[in-house]
């Protein structure tokens, strides 16, 4: 009885904290929504309503980020990519000069926290293929079914782990992630040797009552030996008893989630569309063929200036 009087109360007063947040009225929410695409806009402007004023400015500024058009940049046009965590290692020549080693900083040069907290939003597995000399990958697979030229997967020699033997390509688990410090979305990558911390993550996700963005995590790095001598690092996650609380950041994690969810259903779609497109390519170059086989040009790269790859 005493137990639910308490929780009675404890909802009491969550509604009459709601009640005196100060939110934006409608002339507020047009000025701060400007800048929104109209599907954005009508997804958005219900939840402006009833979230703080600072809450709901933070909000817009990072859906309008997800953004590949930026004034002045039209004819410039670059897929949506927050910034990509990377750890730093002995070889790295990217890393900030103060860095330690182990330490984190992002493709754009800041320097993170050790740990790193986050908070997931969306995770997702796909396939990543690195030749060696590689800077940039020759062929990855958003979904683990379909490479980019086309070509299945399972069918592919250079599949991961092919008949047991390690190949060129990798499995990796993709992440965006939100800062609940600073509500700066970043992306990370665990693969290679770093494929097992994100897959206790997934789990860990996986076993979050209501959603996953309401955990907060802690990403560390772990120092191993190489068998030739020397030392490389690795991503590892640590499980904290800090949770995301305010139900104002509870409801931006969800906005943002459905968001990303929907470029990544335009991504897919897209991609699909350049897998067939090169898949009717490579078999009409066979067929136009009069020897026995002949192998099938790569298909040009596909272009995501549409639908903001991840």
């Amino acid at each position: 009885m005493a137990k639910q009087k308490a929780q009675n109360t404890e909802k009491e007063n969550e509604m009459e904290t709601e009640t005196k947040v100060k939110t934006l009225d409608a002339e507020q929410i047009a000025e701060v929504a400007a800048d929104l695409d109209e599907s954005d806009s009508l997804a958005l402007v219900p939840v402006l309503q009833n979230v703080p004023a600072e809450v709901a400015v933070r909000l817009v500024e990072l859906i309008t980020s997800m953004s590949s058009s930026k004034p002045g940049l039209e004819e410039m046009a670059r897929d949506w990519a927050p910034p990509l965590v990377k750890v730093r290692q002995p070889v790295s020549t990217d890393a900030p000069k103060t860095l330690e080693m182990g330490g984190f900083y992002t493709d754009l040069g800041e320097v993170l926290p050790k740990p790193f907290k986050f908070v997931p939003l969306y995770m997702w597995p796909g396939h990543l293929k690195f030749s060696e000399g590689d800077v940039a990958p020759s062929c990855r697979s958003e979904d683990t079914v379909m490479g980019q030229y086309g070509v299945k997967c399972k069918d592919c020699p250079e599949e991961p782990w092919k008949g047991g033997v390690a190949t060129d390509c990798n499995k990796f688990r993709f992440l965006y992630a939100v800062s609940p410090e600073t509500w700066q979305i970043y992306r990370l990558q665990f693969g290679k040797t770093s494929y097992k911390a994100g897959g206790k993550l997934e789990k860990w996700m996986r076993g979050t009552p209501k959603c996953p963005w309401t955990k907060i995590y802690n990403l560390t790095s772990k120092e191993v030996e190489r068998k030739g001598g020397g030392v490389y690092y690795v991503f590892d996650v640590e499980m904290t008893p800090e949770m995301v609380t305010d139900p104002w950041l509870i409801k931006t994690g969800y906005t943002l989630h459905e968001k990303i969810s929907l470029m990544r259903k335009n991504v897919l779609a897209a991609v699909s569309q350049v897998q067939q497109m090169a898949g009717e390519k490579a078999a009409q170059l066979i067929e136009k063929s009069e020897s026995d086989f002949v192998v099938p040009q790569a298909a040009a790269e596909p272009d995501f200036s549409e639908n903001k790859t991840l």
